[in-house]
């Protein structure tokens, strides 16, 4: 049997309870999953716990892909173009030119 280690996270959010389980660890066997357990602790790392791995189990699948499509929604890439790159320049320039014809 294989072993990972799990978080909860519980919130409270627009009055509303909203949680999920996040995954931590790949299985393993018991002895090195709990040793990482008790290093976690030390750390105080919260609300975590060891989940059991069975043979052809869906759970911790489910569990990563729900994790990746989390991470996905939180963390859009924003690109900046050259367009917006130069007129952040002008801008600076223009600022940098009335703060010298002040002085």
């Amino acid at each position: 049997m294989k072993y990972y280690i799990s978080q909860t996270e519980v919130a409270i959010e627009d009055g509303k309870i909203t949680g999920y389980e996040m995954v931590l660890t790949k299985p393993d066997s018991y002895k090195p999953t709990f040793n990482m357990l008790r290093k976690m602790k030390r750390l105080e790392v919260e609300n975590i716990y060891i989940c059991e791995h069975p043979k052809n189990s869906r759970r911790y699948g489910r569990l990563l892909r729900a994790q990746n499509k989390r991470h996905k929604a939180k963390h859009p890439r924003s690109v900046i173009t050259m367009g917006d790159l130069a007129k952040m320049t002008e801008q600076a320039d223009k600022e940098l030119s009335l703060q010298t014809s002040d002085k």
